[in-house]
């Protein structure tokens, strides 16, 4: 039976400059669940069964480029006229085919081996504001959260592209999300 929820909330920060310009998987971003709470619960609650779930919440990406080319957004984005699903393709070829900087997303299943998930394109919008924002958490899911199994392991790459390294002026700041979930059983 059901005794009680305990939730932890945890953020960890990763800021990419141009002093990591390589292609490195930066695998610090799962954290390491905090045995202290857990103890504590198990010290205040003799008997109880606890289950422990550390779940991502969100993978946020700010940044600044100004370092490529200013991206052109094609003209069926703003005509009005366009169906949407094709502005949106043209959207999405845009970000790929011109200059960018790109963060991998990497999930470690096994301790060993590093599986690509997916990228997220970042070209310089200087025009739109001093940062911008996507989001990586739909690469792993297309749910609100995504539980990390045992042992598993997340890691964001700056990804190496023909348009050259990172400048000093560029800024990408990666933001996950976790919470850490204690299920108390009866």
């Amino acid at each position: 039976m059901l005794k009680e929820v305990v939730t932890e909330y945890l953020k960890i920060n990763r800021e990419f400059t141009s002093s990591l310009n390589n292609n490195t998987v930066t695998s610090n971003l799962t954290p390491v669940p905090n045995t202290a709470l857990k103890q504590a619960l198990i010290a205040k609650y003799s008997g109880v069964v606890i289950h422990s779930q550390l779940i991502c919440q969100s993978i946020d990406v700010r940044a600044a480029i100004d370092s490529v080319a200013e991206f052109t957004y094609p003209d069926t984005i703003f005509d009005g006229i366009t169906p949407s699903v094709k502005a949106n393709a043209d959207l999405l070829k845009a970000l790929w085919t011109q200059p960018r900087r790109e963060l991998n997303l990497w999930q470690q299943l096994d301790g060993t081996n590093w599986i690509f998930r997916g990228a997220v394109a970042l070209p310089n919008r200087v025009k739109t504001g001093a940062y911008y924002y996507e989001q990586m958490l739909s690469i792993l899911t297309d749910r609100e959260d995504y539980p990390i199994q045992q042992g598993e392991v997340l890691g964001i790459q700056l990804a190496p592209n023909t348009w050259g390294l990172l400048s000093t002026n560029d800024k990408i700041l990666v933001t996950l999300n976790w919470e850490l979930r204690h299920t108390l059983f009866e």
